[in-house]
């Protein structure tokens, strides 16, 4: 039921249909400048072939916009403005119809591809405002002023369960009618949020998804408690006995990850010490201990100082790789991801935001060939209590088949 009412509230926030225009000056069908924000620009100058010509540069269709529309054409193939006598001013301009205007206060005309205004005073409001340049007794300036703003382009891609369509240069986002942006013939999403469930120790009703806290062997005891904090409504908190070696394990025994699924793991945790603690986030088969023979996981040993990053396959390890992120007592935001058959990416940062520019550390060998699940591990190195809170975690599965 949880899961249905989030895939209504998605499907609720993504079968509206987004409009981007192409704005004043900007690029609507532009692809450069990777993801939003790219690094194309466009200027626009005429150039003085003489005292009394401006050769006007071609202007290529959908290139530049007006209010909220983008013009398919405007110059395809470059225009001319001729004075023939006055002293005044000649404003260039993409008027409201997608034609250029050269409005002036002077004797001046265009040739075709060109719209001459006489008796103007300026640009219009409705205008794109392009050049302007002074003429004196009939002939030009030596040089004019640019008013087109140099702008970046913005990359528009379509992402998993949209579909993308342009028309004069406007570019129109859609869900086409399904649950974006889950499409459940080739995707499977689950979150936990832990506001739900009761606290139970060796039993599977922890959060809404059932997670298990164990108390692992030697007699180990644990404890945990639901926590409620500021921007974190809902926390699960797993405590070791005050002894060294007493540790804790909190997994998710319903899930299992395939060697051949590529997934996104993402959890948000915090531990209540940095020093004396052995800690754990993993994608593990282990049902019980700390990742022992298969799984990816960031850890903390107990004389790290730094989270490390490590897969292993078959009771073999991969190189450790030091993150650079320091073991405190806040929040931190872990990332494993399957990238390739052959490649592991994992990313840390302070949030959940931060993850997407965060840089990831790639390890490609040891890579599990075993099912997986999610888990989280925490062990006392002192004879006090040690704890680890997780707020959040969340699994994602694509190129399915089914």
């Amino acid at each position: 039921m949880r899961a249905l009412l989030a895939l209504m509230l998605t499907a609720s926030l993504y079968s509206q249909v987004v409009v981007i225009p192409g704005g004043i000056g900007t690029i609507p069908g532009s692809t450069s400048g990777g993801g939003g924000g790219g690094g194309s620009s466009i200027t626009w100058v005429p150039t003085r072939t003489s005292g009394t010509m401006l050769t006007l540069p071609a202007i290529a269709a959908n290139s530049m916009g007006v209010g909220s529309y983008s013009c398919p054409t405007a110059i395809a193939a470059g225009a001319t403005v001729t004075i023939s006598s006055g002293t005044g001013f000649v404003w260039l301009a993409l008027g409201d119809d997608c034609t250029v205007k050269a409005r002036h206060n002077v004797v001046a005309s265009c040739s075709s591809g060109c719209t001459a205004v006489s008796g103007s005073s300026g640009f219009l409001s409705s205008d794109l405002p392009l050049y302007e340049i002074a003429v004196t007794s009939g002939v030009l300036a030596g040089s004019g002023t640019a008013k087109l703003a140099t702008v970046r382009s913005t990359a528009i891609t379509a992402g998993s369960g949209l579909s993308a369509s342009t028309v004069n240069g406007v570019i129109t986002l859609s869900s086409g009618g399904s649950f974006p942006p889950l499409s459940a013939e080739s995707e499977s999403y689950e979150y936990e949020d832990f506001l739900s469930g009761t606290c139970q120790v060796n039993v599977t009703y922890n959060g809404g998804l059932g997670w298990q806290l164990n108390s692992n062997s030697g007699g180990d005891t644990v404890s945990c408690t639901s926590d409620v904090a500021a921007n974190h409504p809902g926390v699960l908190t797993a405590t070791t006995l005050s002894g060294s070696g007493n540790d804790a394990s909190v997994k998710w025994p319903s899930v299992s990850i395939t060697p051949s699924d590529t997934f996104t793991y993402r959890a948000l945790v915090k531990a209540s010490s940095a020093s004396s603690v052995k800690l754990t986030v993993a994608i593990t088969d282990d049902n019980f201990n700390n990742v022992s023979t298969d799984g990816c996981y960031f850890e903390k040993l107990e004389a790290d100082t730094n989270w490390f990053a490590a897969c292993m396959s078959g009771g073999v390890a991969s190189t450790r790789q030091d993150t650079g992120v320091a073991v405190g007592t806040g929040w931190v935001a872990f990332q494993i991801q399957r990238t390739s058959a052959s490649n592991i990416a994992f990313k840390t940062a302070t949030t959940l935001g931060g993850l997407s520019a965060a840089t990831a550390l790639n390890v490609t060998t040891q890579i599990p060939t075993v099912n997986l699940r999610p888990a989280f591990f925490v062990e006392s190195r002192t004879a006090a209590t040690k704890s680890i809170a997780i707020d959040f975690a969340d699994l994602r599965l694509t190129g399915l088949t089914r």
